[in-house]
C-alpha cells in the first residue's frame, strides 16, 4: 500500500516572497509604460454646442434663481408664458417621472414657490 502525500495549501504557495513581488512589479511597469505611450484623444465639449444642459440650464438658472413662477414678470416673479414649451415645475416633495428628456426644463421650487434649482432632463 502506497501513501499519497496530502495536498495542502501551504504547499501551493511560493516559499519566497521575492519572485511574487518581482512579477507584480513587472506587471505594474509594463502597464504603466503602455499607458504612458498611448495618446489620449479626448472629445472637445463646447457648452451649448455639444451639450444643451450646460449652457441653457445656466442661462435659465440666471433668469429664474430666487424668483417665483407666476402669471406676469417683475423683479421677483417670472411669467410662466415666457418659459419654454417643454418645462415642468417641481415642488419640494412632489413625485416626478424619471424619463429623460434633454429638451425639458425642470424648475425645482421650494415650499414658498421660490426657484431653488434649474436643470434639463
Amino acid at each position: 500500500m502506497t501513501l499519497k502525500p496530502r495536498l495542502r495549501l501551504h504547499n501551493l504557495l511560493p516559499t519566497h516572497k521575492q519572485p511574487v513581488q518581482n512579477s507584480a512589479r513587472a506587471i505594474y511597469e509594463t502597464t504603466r509604460s503602455l499607458h504612458a505611450s498611448r495618446q489620449h484623444n479626448m472629445p472637445l465639449v463646447v457648452p451649448g454646442l455639444n451639450s444643451k444642459d450646460s449652457s441653457s440650464s445656466s442661462d435659465w438658472q440666471t433668469k429664474l434663481m430666487g424668483k417665483k413662477i407666476g402669471e406676469t414678470s417683475n423683479e421677483t416673479t417670472f411669467a410662466k408664458k415666457d418659459l419654454p414649451e417643454t418645462h415642468r415645475v417641481v415642488k419640494e416633495g412632489d413625485m416626478m417621472t424619471m424619463d429623460h428628456n434633454p429638451d425639458r426644463l425642470n424648475i425645482h421650487v421650494g415650499e414658498d414657490n421660490t426657484v431653488r434649482k434649474v436643470t434639463h432632463g
